[in-house]
Order: structure tokens, then sequence, then C-alpha cells
């Protein structure tokens, strides 16, 4: 699959960010799904965790936070959660800003307009990180449909900045989309995510109720999104099937996961592509 990423910004997060919470649920039928369930875990995760830091607030980085949705969600629930918000679209962050002003949290969550491909980000987050909370580290970090974009080789060098970024007994999640160990699974589960985008911008095209935009808006963001989706996504099998030794052009993002220092790994979601991931730190021994 050509794929190159390393420099893009996608035109969801461009020219069409002031349409990506109406138009996004149309490109994934897991969308509420994911952001349902993550929401659940960490809220339920957070309860545990809090006897655990001496009643100071949790502090979580978003990354790929986009227009809120994840980050808005779980601070309207958890008033002791500040949540630093990462996206190196500044459309999608003004989104995010007018998102949360209409919700009343604007001093729950600080905004960071980083790019996590340049290096630089890591310092510079670590310090905001420093400044705002007087921690040195965050507690967990959250990514939602944002990292299935960059190859393994990007995603390990991210996943151990993550990694070195996190707490003792701090957590990665991540829900996102993932292929399967078995080729033809993947093919399947990509052509059935295909054929829902098409049926969905079929269907609200023809909705005068949906939208006021015409046909011919509807068939080119429907054709923008199928050829995002075949062109520039990267999705890595969430685990290794045990049948199938995996090489390291073959290793799932569970592998990248652990040989990038984190302890364990859990997969706590699973619906066609969509999955959620955890991975947990542990403490230094």
């Amino acid at each position: 699959m050509k794929n190159n990423n390393e420099n893009k910004l996608f035109f969801y997060a461009d020219e069409d960010a002031s349409q990506y919470d109406e138009l996004v649920a149309l490109t994934d039928p897991a969308y509420k799904l994911i952001h349902d369930s993550l929401n659940e875990q960490l809220c339920s995760y957070f309860s545990f965790f809090q006897p655990y830091i001496n009643n100071s607030k949790i502090v979580i980085l978003d990354v790929g936070c986009g227009t809120g949705a994840e980050a808005i969600p779980i601070l309207l629930k958890n008033k002791n959660v500040h949540i630093f918000c990462l996206d190196t679209s500044r459309n999608m962050l003004d989104a995010l800003k007018a998102n949360a002003s209409a919700h009343k949290i604007d001093s729950q969550y600080t905004i960071l307009n980083l790019d996590i491909r340049n290096p630089e980000w890591f310092d510079i987050a670590k310090q905001y990180c420093l400044e705002v909370t007087g921690k040195h580290e965050f507690d967990g970090i959250i990514s939602v449909y944002a990292l299935h974009h960059f190859t393994r080789e990007l995603k390990y060098n991210l996943y151990k900045a993550f990694f070195d970024i996190t707490s003792d007994n701090g957590f990665f999640v991540n829900g996102d989309l993932y292929s399967f160990q078995t080729g033809w699974l993947s093919s399947l589960a990509q052509q059935s995510l295909e054929n829902w985008i098409s049926k969905k911008f079929d269907l609200a095209k023809d909705d005068d109720t949906f939208s006021t935009r015409d046909s011919t808006e509807w068939e080119r963001l429907k054709l923008h999104w199928l050829s995002h989706v075949r062109n520039d996504n990267i999705p890595l099998p969430a685990q290794n099937n045990k049948l199938t030794p995996a090489s390291s052009h073959h290793k799932s993002d569970q592998e990248i996961l652990l040989s990038s220092g984190f302890e364990s790994t859990e997969c706590t979601f699973r619906y066609g592509q969509s999955a959620i991931m955890w991975a947990f730190k542990g403490s230094e021994k």
C-alpha cells in the first residue's frame, strides 16, 4: 500500500475541519461505540487510580485530539482530570476550543499545537505539563483514530516516547483501526469499511434533513474519504496470532508496545477494524 504520511495534514483536519464532527460518524460503524466504550473504561480506571496519586489531579495527554470527541466527555464526568489536547491542526484545535467553551470546561484542558512527527514535541509537552500541573510526567496518554497512518518504525519511536513521558504505573490507551493477522480477514474488514462509507454518504446525500450540501458536494466528500482509507491508512494487527510467528515486518501493535517498554497490554474492545488497546507501564523495580 502506497503511503506518504510523514509530513501530511489530511483533508479532514484542514479544509474540512469545521465539518468533521458531522461527517466522521459516516466513516466507521464503530465510531460511537469506540468513544462510548473508551469513556466508560477511562472513568472506571480513574476511580481506581485516584487514591494512588494523593488526590492530585490526574494529568492526561490526548494525542491527535481533533475537535475534542474524547477529551470533552471525559472532562464533563471527571472534574479531577486535566487533559493536554495535542493536535497538529490549528483548525481542529479551534473547533475543540469552541466545543469546550459551549460546555464551560475551559479551565480543565491545555492546548498543544504540536506535530508528533517532529521530535521536538516531546520536550515541549513535558515542559507544558510541568508548568501547568507541577508534574514532570503524564499519568496517562489517550489517542483515538489518530495513529493508524503511521508505519511500524514510526509507531515504535512514538510508543517509546509515550513510555518515557508517562509516570510509573501510567498507561497508554489507543482506540484505533487495526487489521488482522489473517490476510483474508483484513481484506474483508477493509472492504466492509469501504462499503459502509459508500452507503452512508449516499444515504446522507438523499436525506434533505441531514445537511444542506448538494449531491455534488456529497460525492466529493465520499470520494475523499474512500481515497483516504485506501491510500493513507496503515492498520496493523492489534495482537499477534500465536500460530503466525511475527517477523520484524509483521509485528502487531501489541508487540510494538511491549518492545517499546510497556509491561503489559490488553485489548478491551473489538468491532471490525476498530479496537481499543491498553498498555500499562508498571513501576520501576
